[in-house]
């Protein structure tokens, strides 16, 4: 398949299952509509309002001034590429909404891959590319995230996908001292099980880290696309929003550059709505097929903003 290279989703029942353990152990619950029941149903509740749509893009260009472009990865990082994204938009969300006062910072893939094969996931994939969704979720939850920056000798200010897989060799792992700067932000999580309880998280900005065993086409005349083949991939789920016949669809962010191909008009119940590089939209049918043929999914809430510049921290 010409996409294995960038197919980094690592299948792990067992992690999903651990870190499911360890989040209800910490909250109380696990999924998203036990920690949060009076969210329950929100997504029904908010359209019935008449809003057709929630969009991570939205808030992105609010508080960034522009749409960011797509991640273009070379190596399996997908993991990590859906974790971060989907830990920025809901950190986006939350500065356009007032419910943090902060400043918009970038956020890193590169320690979240490291971190996840190794701090979490102890070095057990070897050498090969790949992440499992759970430890990607596990480690921001318990480590927290970096900002683009430069931390001392450590030069975080741009994507660098070699750092990140020298970091998720064995033995290695992100260094102590950027894992003490990371706890300055440190995420909320919550599993995601099905597609409405996805739409509900969603719907309220916490977004998204999806994997699964499907790879999804080109965008059709509606800016919808359909799974394609089978590999193991991880992408961000980035919006939800009504078809113009009234169904739930959602909206995912790809991470290799300007694909999927094709219109990036997405038809909704509002009208067009053009989509930010790398994102397209997708049936919950297909979402859901997904997690029932065993993949898993992560939604994220950012606890601390970033205000003052943190890149002389490690100085």
């Amino acid at each position: 398949m010409i996409y294995d290279h960038l197919c980094g989703w690592k299948r792990d029942d067992d992690a999903v299952g651990a870190f499911t353990e360890r989040l209800q152990a910490i909250y109380g619950a696990a999924s998203f509509s036990d920690s949060k029941p009076e969210l329950r149903g929100y997504w029904q509740r908010l359209s019935s309002t008449g809003v057709c749509h929630v969009l991570a893009q939205t808030a992105e260009a609010a508080v960034c001034l522009k749409s960011l472009p797509a991640d273009y990865q070379e190596r399996g990082t997908c993991v990590s590429r859906g974790t971060y994204r989907a830990c920025q938009d809901s950190y986006y969300h939350q500065l356009a909404n007032g419910l943090l006062l902060g400043r918009p910072a970038r956020l890193a893939f590169e320690p979240i891959y490291g971190g996840s094969r190794v701090d979490i996931g102890g070095g057990q994939l070897g050498r090969g590319d790949g992440s499992v969704g759970a430890w990607a979720a596990e480690f921001v939850s318990k480590y927290g995230l970096l900002e683009r920056a430069q931390f001392g000798s450590w030069d975080l200010s741009s994507p660098n996908e070699d750092l990140a897989i020298n970091w998720g060799q064995p033995g290695r792992g992100v260094p102590d001292q950027l894992l003490e700067v990371a706890t300055l932000h440190q995420v909320i999580c919550h599993r995601v099980t099905d597609c409405a309880e996805l739409a509900d998280c969603i719907a309220a900005g916490y977004f998204a880290a999806y994997c699964s065993d499907l790879i999804w086409g080109q965008r059709d005349r509606n800016g919808m696309a359909r799974p394609q083949s089978h590999a193991g991939h991880c992408e961000e789920v980035c919006g939800v929003f009504l078809t113009p016949s009234g169904a739930t669809a959602f909206v995912r962010q790809q991470s290799w550059g300007p694909q999927p191909y094709g219109p990036r008009e997405l038809a909704t119940q509002a009208g067009p709505i053009t989509l930010r590089e790398g994102s397209y939209g997708a049936y919950g049918s297909d979402l859901q097929r997904g997690l029932d043929e065993g993949g898993e999914c992560w939604c994220f809430r950012v606890k601390t903003p970033w205000t003052a510049s943190v890149h002389d921290l490690l100085a």
